[in-house]
């Protein structure tokens, strides 16, 4: 059977996106360079880890990992408008300014 131009090189396209897949690394592997306290945020589409420490009313510190390679993304201080209820809550998310809690908290990046 002959294929033509066009599925031959859809066919080539497709084997090059798994082989690329591939290469990002096992799913669910904890980079090593990513501190054992911080927990992995995210969804079917990717996510981050987190590590937070309060240090105040209004402010926490933090250090954010990308989930493939445990890169840093952020580290530093976070502060909100509001005083920040003990203990945190979960963490639901990182929009590169906040950090979001379960509980409604959030801390941000100061402009």
């Amino acid at each position: 059977m002959m294929l033509t131009p066009s599925v031959q090189l859809a066919l080539s396209l497709m084997l090059i996106g798994c082989l690329q897949a591939e290469q990002a690394g096992p799913s669910g592997a904890r980079p090593s360079s990513v501190p054992d306290a911080a927990g992995l945020v995210g969804g079917a589409d990717g996510g981050v880890y987190i590590q937070v420490r309060s240090v105040g009313e209004r402010e926490i510190e933090a250090g954010v990992y990308a989930e493939h390679d445990g890169q840093p993304l952020f580290s530093g201080r976070l502060y909100s408008e509001a005083i920040l209820r003990q203990p945190l809550g979960d963490l639901t998310g990182w929009d590169g300014d906040c950090i979001y809690f379960g509980d409604r908290q959030m801390a941000c990046c100061r402009d």
